[in-house]
């Protein structure tokens, strides 16, 4: 037996005790959904492989090791910890 409209979800569903707000029914008290959640992520890694090797180029850099880069993102954001610790005390 195929699900029902209320089972989906679809946009005419109305769950037992929610209200239907822009055709979706949400719960009292509910924010978000469960199926779409944040993913903390360590920041550093928008730091690519790509921009590392621009910066490289920029510095005389011919050749770069592959293991490298992990050396390299842990430097600046020592380096970025630092100067943030510095403009408080300014």
């Amino acid at each position: 037996m195929p699900p029902t409209i209320l089972q989906r979800g679809g946009p005419g569903a109305q769950s037992a005790g929610g209200k239907t707000i822009g055709g979706k029914a949400r719960l009292g008290g509910k924010v978000g959904s469960k199926r779409h959640r944040k993913i903390v992520k360590d920041t550093i890694r928008g730091i690519t492989k790509p921009a590392i090797r621009r910066l490289a180029r920029r510095g005389g850099v011919k050749r770069i090791s592959a293991g490298i880069y992990e050396d390299i993102r842990g430097a600046l954001k020592a380096r970025l910890e630092l100067n943030e610790g510095r403009g408080y005390i300014y």
